[in-house]
């Protein structure tokens, strides 16, 4: 059942929790049971659904600014064109989640578990990635501006054609291994290996 914007609107606590525990069951049953839970831009801002199992959740185009996801299981999960706006994912488990075009300005991912997720052409303006797994991520295209990526692993993880003006990137992990051709830092653009250039030295600066 695909839940749409006024359909989660009109939604109470108890028939949102109802859903949850559907999907939850979908999960455990590995489809046997219980029903995946899918919203299609629906408004889920301020929501608190801290370290809840949403694996394979498909919630495109919704909106979730200033949600609480600590922890929460996101894995395999569709949440393109989502809105994240200063939403805490902190700890969250990401990994093979669809991100593309996704905004999360402002949004903390601190020590989350992104690996092979995508956030192609997504807005990550200011977002807080600090010691988060983001191996074999993609942020082709992404907007990367003032994010701060400390202490990430970024082992095969490709920024080709991101913007990367401002972003904090010291003690980050598998910086030789990153793939870039090309990036965009104060409106020029940087191709290979000047690009790489750069994004070591972002890394060692202080």
């Amino acid at each position: 059942m695909v839940l749409a914007h006024t359909m989660v609107a009109e939604m109470t606590r108890g028939e949102l929790a109802e859903h949850l525990a559907r999907h939850a069951r979908w999960v455990v049953t590995a489809g046997f049971d219980g029903e995946q839970l899918v919203i299609e831009g629906g408004d889920l801002s301020g929501i608190d659904l801290s370290g809840a199992d949403l694996t394979e959740v498909a919630l495109p185009g919704s909106h979730l600014d200033g949600a609480r996801l600590a922890g929460a299981q996101l894995g395999l999960s569709n949440l393109a064109s989502c809105s994240f706006k200063g939403a805490d994912l902190s700890g969250a488990n990401l990994a093979k989640a669809n991100l593309d075009r996704a905004c999360l300005e402002r949004a903390t991912l601190s020590q989350a578990v992104a690996t092979r997720a995508t956030f192609v052409a997504g807005d990550l303006r200011e977002a807080r990635l600090d010691g988060a797994d983001l191996r074999r991520v993609l942020f082709d295209s992404a907007n990367l501006e003032a994010a701060s990526l400390e202490g990430a692993d970024l082992t095969k993880t490709s920024f080709t054609g991101a913007r990367m003006t401002g972003v904090r990137l010291a003690g980050a992990k598998g910086l030789s291994e990153m793939l870039v051709r090309w990036i965009e830092v104060g409106g020029a653009r940087l191709d290979e290996p000047a690009a790489r250039e750069w994004l070591l030295h972002a890394a060692t600066a202080r």
